[in-house]
């Protein structure tokens, strides 16, 4: 009876180990949906426990599942109010959500719990930024930078809170550290290009644009900057070719340049 018993236990401690590796290695691979259903398994024998729950809540999350990843990352944290990651989780599924207070609440509190962690600063900046709260997502986006001067999306996104408040010298700075780093290009050519545009700096634009493109960043919205740039410069044909290439991506618009600007 006791062999039995021993035998019992033995089979369940390995099936949960099973389903626990299985799925960790299929959440690795990007298989969410099976890595779910083994997780689902180990969950189903330990309800309560919070690191199951939060592996089920992190297969939803990466489903786009987000409701059911913030219930149970909700009963996660129930369980152990100290579990930094489920905070981080639940919070990141706010923010795509699009409940950017509550996001908030939950980055404060991992800031909180973890003061070396630059993370949780950063996404609240992206808070803010989507509430076009641009002075509160600089500062916090440079809380990020204090505890990592090497993340460069907390930089960029500085950058574009600075840029989105005129404060040009402290965007440019920015951009072109990134640029001087090799980070986040082509955006990072793309958006200081828009400075220089807007400062009257059109040589300095044509340059930026003309790097994005080259890194792959090719849109209507480039090409007609570029383009009217050019004309600034009294560069009517480099114009009329950018005009010409708008037409893959805005008939309209480059049908109503080509004829102000090319008509002979």
């Amino acid at each position: 009876m006791k062999k039995l018993l021993l035998f019992a236990l033995t089979s369940f401690l390995m099936c949960c180990t099973d389903h626990t590796e299985e799925g960790a290695k299929l959440f690795k691979e990007g298989f969410f949906k099976e890595a779910a259903y083994h997780f689902e398994q180990d969950l189903s024998i330990e309800p309560y426990n919070s690191m199951r729950l939060y592996n089920v809540a992190r297969c939803y999350e990466e489903l786009s599942q987000y409701d059911d990843a913030i219930s149970l990352f909700e009963q996660s944290i129930k369980n152990d109010p100290t579990f930094i990651d489920a905070y981080s989780g639940r919070g990141r599924c706010f923010y795509k959500n699009g409940e950017y207070n509550s996001a908030l609440i939950d980055f404060a509190t991992v800031t909180r719990l973890d003061k070396t962690n630059a993370e949780p600063y950063y996404l609240a900046g992206l808070c803010y930024l989507k509430d076009s709260i641009y002075d509160e997502a600089a500062v916090t986006f440079n809380k990020a930078l204090r505890i990592d001067p090497n993340f460069h999306l907390a930089r960029y996104n500085k950058a574009i809170a600075n840029a989105a408040m005129a404060n040009i010298l402290y965007a440019l700075k920015d951009f072109n550290y990134l640029i001087k780093e090799r980070a986040i290009l082509p955006k990072s050519y793309l958006n200081r290009g828009f400075i220089y545009e807007n400062m009257g700096n059109y040589a300095f634009a044509i340059n930026d644009y003309s790097k994005a493109i080259e890194g792959g960043y090719v849109n209507a919205r480039i090409l007609k900057r570029r383009g009217l740039c050019y004309l600034e410069l009294n560069k009517p044909v480099q114009a009329c070719k950018d005009f010409q290439l708008l037409q893959n991506y805005d008939i309209p618009t480059a049908r109503e340049l080509t004829h102000k600007y090319c008509s002979e």
